[in-house]
C-alpha cells in the first residue's frame, strides 16, 4: 500500500520504516547475522530474508519470526514473492535458483544451474506464469515458474555481470543495472533490448521502473563518499535527473 518500507542491513538488523514521517515502525527485526536481502509479501504481511542457505520469515506487524525458516539447497543470495504470495524463487551464489512453497517449505522447482555464476536478482511476472533472473554471467534468463524451463531465449548485451533487474507492472519490460557501467531496457515477448543503453558512467548497483513504466531510477556506485542516483525517460532514453548523495561510513578492520 506503499505506507511502509522494509531494509535489510549488515549490521543484522531489519528495520521497518513508515513512509510519511521517517521514522521506524517499531523495534529493528534483530537477524543473527548480516541481512543481505529483504522482499516483501504482496500483500504485506509477510517479509523475507535471507541468511546462508536459509529464507527467513517475519512478521510484518509484530516483528515476530512468522514460522521456521525455509531450508534452501544453496547458498541464498537474492529471493522474490511470487504474486500470490504462496511461493518464493531463490537465486543462489552458484547460479542456480530454486522456488519454494512458503507453507510447507517443500522445493517445488529445482534446484535448477541456471546461470554460470551468481544469481545477482529475480523477479516474477505480474500474472506469476514466468519469473526471470539476472546474473553475473553477463545474462538474463526466463523461465516457466511452475516447472524451471527455461523459456524462450537469453538477454544478452551487456559487456559485464547484472547488479540488478526489475519488471514493470504490466509485464512488458525488464530492466537491468549492469556492472559495465551501463541500465538497459529489454522487451519481455522478444528477449530484444529497446533503444539505446543509458550510460551511468559507473558501476550501477540497483535499478527499479516507475509504477507506469516511464522512468527508472538507478544507483550508481559510489565513488569514495559520493553515490549518484539517476532518473531516466524510457521514451526518450535520456536521463532527465541526477543527484549525488555524500555519504559518511565507518569501517572496522
Amino acid at each position: 500500500d506503499g505506507q511502509r518500507i522494509v531494509s535489510a542491513s549488515i549490521d543484522a538488523t531489519v528495520v521497518i520504516w513508515n513512509v510519511e514521517s521517517g521514522k521506524q515502525d517499531g523495534q529493528p527485526l534483530q537477524h543473527s547475522s548480516s541481512a543481505m536481502w529483504v522482499a516483501i509479501s504482496p500483500d504485506g504481511r509477510r517479509i523475507a530474508t535471507t541468511k546462508e542457505r536459509e529464507i527467513r520469515l517475519w512478521d510484518a506487524n509484530t516483528g515476530r519470526p512468522g514460522r521456521e525458516p525455509l531450508k534452501c539447497d544453496g547458498d541464498v543470495f537474492c529471493v522474490a514473492f511470487s504474486p500470490d504470495g504462496t511461493q518464493i524463487a531463490a537465486g543462489f551464489l552458484n547460479g542456480s535458483f530454486q522456488v519454494i512453497e512458503v507453507s510447507t517449505g517443500e522445493s517445488v522447482v529445482g534446484p535448477i544451474k541456471g546461470h554460470d555464476t551468481l544469481v545477482s536478482s529475480v523477479v516474477y511476472s505480474p500474472d506469476g506464469r514466468l519469473f526471470v533472473t539476472g546474473s553475473w554471467d553477463k545474462s538474463i534468463r526466463v523461465w516457466d515458474s511452475k516447472t524451471g524451463v527455461e523459456v524462450g531465449k537469453p538477454m544478452l548485451g551487456h559487456k559485464d555481470g547484472i547488479n540488478r533487474i526489475s519488471i514493470t507492472t504490466g509485464g512488458r519490460r525488464i530492466a537491468s543495472a549492469g556492472r559495465d557501467h551501463t541500465v538497459r531496457v529489454w522487451d519481455l515477448d522478444t528477449r530484444l533490448q529497446v533503444g539505446d543503453s543509458f550510460d551511468a558512467h559507473r558501476w550501477v548497483r540497483s535499478v527499479v521502473f516507475s509504477p507506469d513504466g516511464r522512468y527508472i531510477i538507478s544507483d550508481g556506485g559510489n565513488e569514495g563518499d559520493v553515490v549518484t542516483v539517476s532518473l531516466w525517460d524510457t521514451e526518450s532514453f535520456t536521463i532527465r535527473a541526477s543527484v549525488n548523495i555524500f555519504i559518511l561510513f565507518q569501517c572496522c578492520f
